[in-house]
């Protein structure tokens, strides 16, 4: 999860800042161009095991999201922000875009059940766990938080656990459910 996370503020800084988008169509080109490389130069360079990182595709269509949502005046300035400016700058709604547009273009479903499979869990239980929490507003409410504190999610915050947990529940067989409190 502190994978995803930390892709998500690379993202995320290059994704919003202050700005009216009054770009002509070549200049739209240009910045969704601009940020699939930025996008893509985020990555690790070992980022071929990383269950999420992001391929040339998915940038793409992650830079068109994000220019789409917020316009590409707002996005050409947001790719030269410093990250501890840009988090100053952005707010709930717009770090919640963010992650709505990543989660259209990257899916991001199946790397967390695959992560989720790491644990001992079936391949079935960790997608139906998966898709409780992506279909979680409080999930993603919690993940959108955490790019605004440097990347570090709360899962443990108590109000988290008990929006997710009965939908978990019903995803675990007793027999995992007893693996996972023995780990």
């Amino acid at each position: 999860m502190r994978r995803i996370t930390g892709i998500l503020l690379v993202l995320a800084m290059v994704a919003v800042s202050c700005g009216d988008d009054d770009a002509e169509n070549g200049d739209r080109s240009e910045v969704i161009s601009g940020l699939r490389s930025a996008i893509s130069e985020s990555q690790s360079p070992d980022s071929s095991d990383d269950p999420f990182a992001i391929d040339d595709e998915q940038a793409l269509c992650f830079a068109t999201e994000l220019v789409d949502d917020f316009g590409a005046g707002r996005m050409a300035e947001a790719i030269s922000v410093e990250f501890e400016e840009f988090m100053a700058q952005v707010n709930t709604q717009e770090r919640r875009q963010v992650i709505d547009a990543l989660l259209r273009c990257v899916d991001v479903g199946a790397a967390l059940a695959g992560e989720l499979t790491t644990t001992g869990i079936s391949q079935s239980s960790a997608e139906c766990v998966s898709d409780v929490m992506l279909e979680s507003q409080a999930f993603l409410d919690a993940v959108a938080d955490g790019l605004a504190g440097g990347g570090d999610t709360d899962f443990d915050d108590p109000a988290l656990v008990e929006a997710l947990l009965p939908g978990m529940l019903q995803c675990l067989s007793a027999e995992e459910l007893t693996q996972l409190g023995n780990s």
